[in-house]
């Protein structure tokens, strides 16, 4: 669209005579078209608040907070002029977008990823996002049959429990640190979104709104080198401890006692289809592929729509050459679930070899459109480049 049709479709009111400042990298647009829009709309770009009528733009993956906990010089200097009574405002992303008639744009902020994708960008295992959401750090922002979709919000939210779980601190802590930000700060419905790790300090610590560092409590802090211990930490008893010992153990390697700490959860809350496919993606790590088919199997038969299981449950009979039904345990993820694209990659895969290479070549394309930035899109584009050229040879 040209941008003096562009300019017609937004309030033709907001920007006129404005400074725009842009705070982050914004989702919806480059900073180049950002900076055609506000010149089309009668304002200009600006690299920093002024006295003058000053819109300040938070884009959605602008951290409140740099990694020595200073907040972003633009929005302190956008709250001094506040405070004098200035004409500035500050305004999030999405809002921006509103006020000027432009929704649509929206989607760039609001793409969805599921827990596979979210783990890749994370380089997390899929299941301690889980846990994560289990213990109510983080939240799907929709669930379809146990298939968690997550959207820009939370994967920024994610992004800061790896920083922390990184720096040595424990979930309980991260836990506890929330629950004083919520008593704190009960209005805030993000409480991840304003931590910062302070690096120097070894520990979680917000900004207030006058820019002063303080505990998730609210308790202020003036000396960051000030030494603190962790408490120490409790023998597992709930199923939250030992999932996370299991995790801790997956990550590091150790697969037997993760496996036995899945057991022991197993045996604390009775089956549950989470554990059982937990227990059975350690066990297919292991080698041990029959036992992990079972536990798969006891996942979808306590659960006939946990979609992941059904996958899961796919590549063992894959591993084991029992393709029908690898191919029958895909399809079935696929009807729950048609946009979560592994069952996809791997039914286009097994299709592949049982030599209906038109089945693949449709699941690949589905893929394509689902997920065309994953580690496994090249490959695929690559495959269809072969099966062309051969096709034409």
């Amino acid at each position: 669209m040209p941008e003096a049709d562009r300019a017609q479709d937004v309030n033709p009111t907001l920007l006129r005579d404005a400074s725009v400042v842009l705070v982050g990298r914004l989702a919806s647009m480059t900073h180049e078209e950002a900076e055609e829009l506000v010149e089309a709309c009668g304002g200009r770009i600006a690299s920093k608040p002024s006295r003058v009528r000053t819109i300040v733009v938070v884009a959605e993956d602008a951290a409140a907070l740099d990694r020595a906990g200073h907040p972003s010089a633009k929005l302190l200097r956008a709250r001094e002029l506040i405070r004098e009574g200035r004409p500035v405002r500050i305004v999030a992303e999405k809002e921006f977008l509103r006020s000027l008639g432009l929704e649509d744009r929206e989607g760039g902020v609001h793409r969805y990823y599921t827990t596979a994708q979210l783990g890749r960008i994370l380089d997390v295992p899929r299941d301690r996002i889980r846990l994560w959401m289990r213990v109510g750090l983080i939240r799907a922002a929709k669930v379809v049959h146990r298939l968690c979709y997550f959207d820009f919000h939370q994967v920024r939210d994610a992004k800061t429990l790896v920083e922390l779980s990184k720096s040595g601190m424990s979930l309980e802590r991260i836990r506890e640190s929330v629950r004083e930000f919520k008593r704190w700060r009960p209005e805030i419905d993000r409480p991840l979104a304003s931590f910062e790790l302070v690096e120097r300090a070894g520990r979680v610590l917000v900004r207030t709104d006058e820019g002063i560092l303080a505990e998730p409590s609210g308790q202020l802090v003036f000396d960051l080198d000030a030494e603190r211990e962790d408490p120490p930490q409790p023998e597992p008893t709930s199923i939250d401890d030992w999932l996370d010992l299991a995790l801790h153990h997956e990550q590091a390697g150790r697969l037997e006692d993760a496996e036995r700490a899945y057991r022991r959860a197993l045996s604390v809350a009775g089956p549950q289809p989470v554990l059982c496919f937990n227990l059975a993606n350690v066990l297919y790590n292991l080698g041990s592929k029959e036992r992990a088919a079972e536990r798969f199997h006891q996942a979808v038969e306590m659960d006939p729509e946990y979609v992941e299981a059904w996958n899961n449950l796919g590549n063992v009979h894959g591993d084991l050459e029992e393709l029908q039904e690898a191919i029958a345990a895909y399809r079935r993820a696929i009807d729950l679930a048609p946009d979560y694209p592994d069952p996809h990659y791997n039914l286009a895969e097994t299709y592949r070899l049982v030599g209906d290479l038109g089945a693949a070549r449709e699941h690949w394309l589905t893929y394509l459109k689902i997920d065309p930035e994953s580690p496994w899109a090249d490959r695929i584009r690559e495959e269809l480049r072969d099966e062309l050229r051969d096709d034409t040879d």
